[in-house]
């Protein structure tokens, strides 16, 4: 059965009404950044400049930096005319994350790409600018460079290897020492939290050679505390090599969000990908049938 914020995107998807899609608009910004999600890629008229302006004021409220990546995605992705690019660049940039700044230069055309380049070079994070090396940029809808061109590229690749890097997110902890940190991050129950050190645990095994630490018990804590947040329980699962796939496959076909099956289902290796085109094909929703090759 669907929840009034659904109906009310629903109704809105077809709706030629722009004064009832404003008024709609106004009111899913405080259901939550998944609905607004859904609102401003799902709704043709959400994309005009006041309702888009008042969905990018919902979202940015949660400060919820991943939901914000999330919704910069989406927005992109759906040619979103009156969506403002150049504010949510500054939020990645500010929030120092260097996954999300890769994100954005991998996956998002159109953004200031050398800003964006710069700000991760800043990071000195070697597992994410040696990732450069393995992807071709889209900085323009007909526009692609390669590792090749990006300035500076491999001097400051040589700078990050020989730099101790620590996640800007876990400074507030006041310790480096996992021992410590692990405790102290799972009782904050901040899905963030726990994928960004999870992180940190693979850099300092894949790229220190400290191998002391499990991080499998982070993703228990964090299915724990994310059963209403299939973004985070997905991206755990695509960020962290070392991830359960599996897990977090039940996790999300419970959830039965047919967009973060899809997401698994394209995106993240070792899955149950025949599974996961039931459950998306369960679903009954259209978009994401339609996206896996299931015809109406």
């Amino acid at each position: 059965m669907r929840s009034m914020d659904e109906l009310i995107i629903a109704v809105s998807e077809s709706s030629t009404d722009l004064k009832l899609v404003t008024q709609n608009a106004k009111r899913i910004v405080w259901s939550g950044p998944y609905n607004i999600c859904n609102f401003a890629e799902d709704v043709t008229l959400a994309d005009t400049e006041e309702n888009m302006k008042t969905l990018e004021d919902g979202i940015k409220r949660y400060e919820d930096i991943l939901h914000i990546y999330e919704f910069m995605h989406r927005m992109t992705q759906s040619k979103k005319e009156h969506f403002h690019l150049k504010d949510f660049e500054e939020f990645i940039r500010q929030s120092r994350n260097p996954k999300l700044m890769f994100y954005c230069l991998t996956r998002i055309p159109g953004i200031d790409f050398e800003a964006m380049l710069e700000s991760l070079y800043e990071t000195k994070c070697v597992k994410y600018i040696e990732k450069l090396g393995q992807e071709e940029y889209e900085i323009s809808e007909n526009e692609k460079i390669s590792v090749e061109t990006l300035p500076n590229y491999q001097q400051k690749l040589k700078e990050a290897r020989e730099y101790d890097y620590f996640p800007y997110c876990l400074e507030p902890f006041g310790t480096r020492d996992v021992n410590q940190l692990i405790p102290l991050v799972t009782d904050t129950k901040s899905p963030y939290l726990i994928t960004e050190l999870a992180d940190y645990i693979e850099y300092l095994r894949d790229y220190k050679n400290i191998f002391d630490y499990d991080p499998t018990p982070l993703q228990r804590e964090l299915i724990l505390c994310a059963t209403k947040e299939p973004l985070y329980i997905y991206e755990y699962a695509a960020s962290i090599s070392s991830s359960d796939k599996k897990s977090a496959q039940v996790v999300l076909i419970e959830q039965g969000d047919p967009k973060y099956m899809y997401y698994l289902y394209k995106y993240v290796p070792d899955v149950d990908k025949e599974e996961l085109r039931k459950q998306i094909d369960f679903s009954g929703n259209e978009k994401y049938r339609n996206k896996i090759g299931l015809s109406k």
